[in-house]
């Protein structure tokens, strides 16, 4: 029942017209009203309570009694008023609703004992042995005849079990989410112990590909992408006039980008399936960071020194050095269109005021493109979907490879909050205030923690 909007409930001593009572919930609490004409002038408002027994927003059964001399009214089996008026007596019976109300009834009843009288422990236990018995792989004709004895006591243990059931269900998915995190979390982390040089990019992006597909089948993706790295060989290695490292890595360039049709996606940049590997390779297409990742990990298989992650302000790119010596990268390739090259001249002349060369004209660490490639599932959710939730696998995600990750760690404390999680919150905010890691305003930040302490 939306009870902000209006009103709805039973009536009864009605002439078919504009006199009649009204029991009903309003405003978030129990109205006995007797009208006695067209107009609110006319209307006595008999009794208006609150009452914990009314669950607003929620299924409720309520129930009214006519005596002779009084009206007495239940919500959910609890007797919350008594009132002595006898102003209207007959007439008509049936359900209301008051201005622009959305309500919804079942269950309709009339009669002269409507209370809803617990069945006895003895009848209970011996119901639920026979539901046991059924769930247990009993027979559905020795559930129903068991259950006859009482039919409405039975079909109410059958609800209540059904939900409990469904309660149950619910939590061990949970569980289940929980654990394939963990798994992903775990997988990912024991990658990243790895030498740096050691580290295989593709299946980083696999792992990550996981947190929102668990059946993700890892092997067939690892074979698909093997097939590829083989074809690339045989097209480098056909042309023999392009056997200088330069040219070889130009070579790879073209078989991803010209021979098999990897491109960067325009139309639908923020959906989900450009950051996940199986799907860019599935589809051909990508953001910057997640086609930049298969060209450096081919480039790697393919024992093509010298190619590496550049993670540029704002568009991942590859990074090209001939010579490992060299202080200016040879070159840079822009994955997202089409492998464009670009000089470093060109990239230098962005960076102003600056003696020092730019972090992104030396390779990124594995682990900072695979929280970078978190950062873009974060981003996606937080402001494309504006739904902050959604992004709450990604940073435990993020914060498991990451921990001294202060923005993540201040929106995983507001997520928890949001989620009613406030003990979470409140440990991401004291790690924050324990270890201070930049980026923060710490005096907003403990003035924040204490309002928690004092709700």
């Amino acid at each position: 029942l939306d009870d902000e909007s209006g009103a709805a409930g039973l009536t009864f001593a009605s002439d078919g017209n504009d006199k009649h009572y009204g029991f009903y919930p309003s405003g978030g609490g129990i109205r006995l009203t007797r009208f006695d004409g067209p107009d609110v002038y006319s209307w006595n408002i008999l009794e208006q309570l609150e009452t914990k027994a009314y669950l607003p927003g929620d299924w409720n059964r309520i129930r009214v009694r006519v005596e002779e001399d009084k009206i007495i009214g239940f919500v959910n089996g609890e007797k919350i008023m008594e009132v002595n008026d006898t102003g209207l007596r007959g007439g008509q019976v049936g359900l209301c609703k008051f201005r622009d109300t959305v309500g919804e009834f079942r269950e309709f009843r009339i009669g002269k004992n409507l209370n809803m009288e617990k069945p006895s422990p003895e009848l209970e236990k011996q119901f639920s042995k026979v539901i046991d018995d059924y769930l247990e792989g009993g027979k559905m004709e020795t559930l129903l005849s068991g259950l006859n004895e009482d039919g409405q006591v039975g079909q109410d243990l059958l609800s209540q079990r059904a939900e409990e059931l469904e309660a149950q269900a619910e939590e061990l998915r949970g569980l289940r989410k929980d654990l394939h995190l963990r798994m992903v979390s775990e997988n990912l982390t024991e990658h990243l112990k790895r030498e740096e040089i050691e580290i295989d990019l593709f299946e980083l992006g696999l792992q990550i590909a996981r947190i929102d597909d668990p059946s993700l089948d890892e092997s067939h993706y690892r074979d698909q992408f093997s097939v590829l790295v083989g074809e690339a060989r045989d097209f480098i290695d056909a042309d023999k006039k392009k056997q200088s490292k330069k040219q070889r890595v130009d070579s790879l360039r073209d078989f991803l980008f010209k021979e098999s049709g990897f491109h960067g996606s325009r139309s639908e940049y923020y959906h989900h399936s450009n950051s996940y590997l199986n799907h860019v390779l599935d589809d051909r297409e990508g953001i910057p960071i997640t086609l930049s990742v298969l060209f450096i990990e081919m480039a790697r298989r393919l024992g093509l020194e010298g190619v590496y992650g550049a993670s540029m302000p704002g568009h991942f790119m590859i990074g090209y050095r001939e010579n490992k010596d060299d202080v200016m990268p040879t070159a840079f390739y822009d994955a997202f269109d089409g492998g464009r090259k670009v000089g470093s001249g060109e990239i230098m002349a962005g960076v102003m005021g600056n003696d020092d060369l730019p972090p992104y004209f030396n390779p990124a660490p594995a682990k900072e493109i695979a929280v970078r490639m978190l950062r873009n599932l974060i981003l996606i959710e937080i402001e494309e979907k504006e739904n902050p939730t959604g992004a709450a696998d990604y940073l435990e995600l993020l914060l498991s490879i990451k921990p001294d990750s202060a923005q993540e760690r201040f929106q995983r404390s507001l997520i928890r909050l949001q989620a009613e999680k406030v003990e979470g919150a409140k440990e991401d905010l004291d790690w924050l205030l324990e270890h201070r890691p930049p980026g923060i305003d710490y005096d907003k930040l403990e003035r924040f923690r204490q309002t928690l302490d004092r709700e």
